[in-house]
């Protein structure tokens, strides 16, 4: 059936890979897109880093929390998911879980992080690129469609190893001066509607 398709669209380059490797088809990238009218800046940046989305195993929850009980410094959860309570169970005091939020309490908390954290690896994933509508930078895994949401050194960074020590001392240095908003904002909008 995969050779009698006319035309294949997809969504990213990890998938326009899958697609040419198993199918042997060309296909057109359409991006999924954001609503930079909405997702902007609302208040100014906080002491916290996020994480947002699924609470599940294989979004790298665990291992963020794991990492911020040893630095300390304060983890804003946001999200709901089956490794909720297990995540609660084993987070310091610093750490500070919200449960699923509306589009608008989302979009205060993201403008209010010092930095955005996505360790997970995902064909294409909006939120990097919600962050940076919002003015913040993000913190990604270097694997899948972290590659093409975030911009190493002006939308945020990429880490290749995941190990608790590499994603620890980037955090550790994180400085989100560093970071223009409206670069970030310039970034977001390549995946706006209207584009």
């Amino acid at each position: 059936a995969s050779a009698k398709v006319d035309h294949y669209i997809t969504n990213s380059i990890e998938v326009q890979k899958r697609i040419k490797q198993f199918y042997g088809r060309e296909s057109t990238i359409i991006y999924p897109y954001i609503d930079t009218k909405f997702w902007k800046p609302t208040r100014a940046k906080g002491d916290y880093f996020l994480i947002a989305g699924r609470l599940h195993a294989h979004k790298g929850g665990e291992q963020i929390v794991r990492i911020f009980n040893k630095l300390g410094l304060p983890l804003h959860v946001v999200g709901e998911g089956r490794q909720k309570e297990y995540l609660e169970s084993i987070a310091g005091e610093n750490i500070t879980f919200f449960g699923r939020l509306s589009d608008e309490d989302l979009r205060d908390e993201i403008s209010g992080a010092l930095g955005y954290i996505y360790p997970q690896f995902e064909d294409f994933g909006i939120m990097p690129l919600e962050a940076a509508a919002c003015g913040t930078a993000t913190l990604g895994l270097a694997a899948g469609g972290s590659l093409e949401t975030i911009k190493p050194g002006s939308t945020g960074e990429l880490f290749s190893e995941g190990t608790d020590e590499a994603i620890l001392s980037y955090i550790a240095d994180w400085d989100a001066s560093r970071y223009s908003t409206d670069i970030l904002r310039a970034h977001a909008e390549k995946f706006s509607r209207e584009r």
